[in-house]
């Protein structure tokens, strides 16, 4: 179902530009999302707000890995950025494989495992391990050289003062 209207303040006056890049920099901007409507209501708002305070001047490109988002999220997210997102912004959806559990467990192992650790659920321990490892052999990233990894949730609230791949 597409999101509801966007409870989204308005875009943020420009913030200053950064200094000049001293060099050519091949980094790019990775998320990982939803596992639900409220995640991806975050993702909205998240990448928003790189937009407003980052990358519309920087021009890194960025790559939402994904298994939630439908046409109708990724419309909003295209449209919600308008022309700033223009050639930067990729989404790259997910194999079903990626958070599956390997195919030599069994199924006594998949049910011995516990629900949650220490608080954290399946859904986190996958997360981790795709940050861990099939993250870094995706063609999606094959020609960059660093990653910045943002959440759903990570909101930057003002302009960075240094552009954080020449840091």
């Amino acid at each position: 179902s597409p999101l509801p209207p966007s409870p989204l303040p308005p875009p943020h006056a420009p913030a200053p530009p950064l200094p000049p890049p001293r060099g050519h920099v091949s980094g790019v901007i990775v998320y990982l999302c939803c596992a639900d409507e409220s995640e991806a209501r975050d993702l909205l708002l998240s990448v928003r707000l790189l937009y407003d305070h980052f990358n519309r001047r920087a021009r890194y490109p960025v790559v939402i890995f994904h298994d939630f988002l439908n046409a109708s999220h990724q419309a909003g997210l295209r449209d919600a950025l308008g022309p700033a997102a223009a050639g930067t912004l990729r989404l790259s959806p997910l194999d079903p494989s990626v958070f599956s559990f390997p195919s030599s467990m069994s199924a006594e192992e998949k049910v011995a495992l516990p629900r949650a650790i220490r608080g954290y659920g399946m859904g986190y321990r996958h997360m981790c391990r795709f940050f861990c490892g099939p993250l870094f052999s995706s063609a999606a990233l094959a020609e960059y050289e660093f990653i910045w990894r943002l959440d759903s949730d990570s909101f930057l609230l003002g302009a960075p003062s240094a552009d954080p791949f020449l840091q």
